[in-house]
């Protein structure tokens, strides 16, 4: 919401700005909570460097190609094909960072762990869906209808507010319930709000989202905590930091390519569904040689005003299957999610820390 009011006043670059704050809060914070130690400059001379210059290298040119591939026609690029073999050099460095390093910056031997890996994998889905829910919703407000950037900021806060409301139940629930259950019910809260979100017209308002956005802060609440302390839980102490890296990790690339993915597929659904719609408009239809004419004196009439009319008839058209292309992406993001609960099996109980 501050990051509306920013942009509506301001400039959308000064949002970014909104992390100073919260930075220069948390210096004091980390001085005073973590215990003091002597500087050891052994481990930078034993980092893994190669790792960590083939993750910067790589996630960093795997994020350019999955959110701009779909503008630049994927591999008709020369800038994806280049940035795409960064991608593949990138991974080579951390892979082999892997066998040299003493310390991975990434020890992707965890993967070997059953419930890690499974937590990963339903943090990478769970990553994508909350990216794209939280990318999609304000695009459907600014395109349908026509909400500014602080007017969609104010209806998104639904998420916070109800992830916050339920974030202390999290605690209790845990000690009386198996994580199964309190992620499952995480799971499918979280796919209800993206079905609630794939029944829309063009009519929709942004109070239509408020039940969407709820379930999802709910959901959000019941899967990242338990997720996280899961995937903790699920090895030992001295690689509690690396599964906690990887945890993170897929969360973020998750999001990246669940935001590309949804990308491409809104172009291809609104592409289908706009010519689909096309085929149903009968030519010699009476309401459409009415709507036509009509448009034809509103535009002035002649050769210019048929032309005219016919692009605001295109328009409606497009505005029609762009609401359409909307649903079918809530939609499948729903089914997506729904595919990771038998994930939860996985799970086992750990230790609830109460303060």
């Amino acid at each position: 919401m501050i990051g509306g009011w920013i942009t509506e006043s301001y400039s959308w670059h000064y949002a970014f700005f909104i992390n100073l704050p919260v930075g220069m809060a948390l210096v004091p914070l980390l001085l005073v909570s973590l215990p003091s130690e002597a500087t050891d400059f052994g481990a930078l001379r034993d980092a893994d460097w190669l790792g960590i210059g083939g993750i910067i290298i790589g996630l960093g040119a795997l994020t350019v190609v999955l959110e701009e591939g779909h503008r630049e026609d994927w591999f008709e690029s020369a800038l994806i094909l280049r940035l795409t073999l960064l991608t593949l050099i990138g991974f080579a460095m951390l892979a082999l960072g892997q066998f040299r390093a003493r310390v991975p910056v990434i020890k992707l031997s965890l993967l070997r762990v059953p419930i890690l890996a499974g937590t990963i994998a339903m943090m990478s889905v769970l990553g994508a869906m909350q990216f794209a829910q939280l990318f999609l919703v304000p695009q459907f407000l600014a395109a349908v209808a026509g909400y500014n950037s602080l007017q969609a900021g104010q209806i998104m806060l639904a998420t916070g507010l109800s992830c916050a409301l339920v974030v202390p139940l999290y605690p209790p629930f845990l000690i009386h319930l198996h994580p199964r259950l309190v992620v499952g019910a995480g799971v499918l809260v979280t796919a209800a709000s993206s079905f609630a979100a794939s029944t829309m017209t063009t009519d929709t308002t942004g109070t239509s989202f408020l039940l969407t956005l709820a379930l999802m802060g709910v959901g959000t609440a019941l899967t990242s905590m338990p997720l996280q302390q899961g995937s903790i839980a699920a090895v030992s102490m001295a690689d509690a930091g690396a599964a906690s890296a990887l945890f993170m990790v897929s969360r973020n690339l998750g999001g990246s390519i669940g935001l590309a993915v949804m990308a491409s597929y809104q172009d291809v659904r609104l592409e289908f569904h706009h010519w689909r719609l096309h085929e149903s408009i009968a030519a010699n239809a009476l309401a459409v040689q009415q709507q036509l004419a009509e448009g034809m004196l509103r535009f002035g009439g002649g050769p210019e005003g048929l032309a005219a009319a016919s692009r605001a008839l295109d328009g409606q058209v497009l505005r029609q299957a762009l609401v359409m292309s909307f649903n079918d992406m809530f939609f499948a993001l729903g089914v997506l999610t729904m595919a990771i609960l038998p994930l939860c099996l996985l799970l086992r109980r750990f230790d609830v820390p109460m303060h």
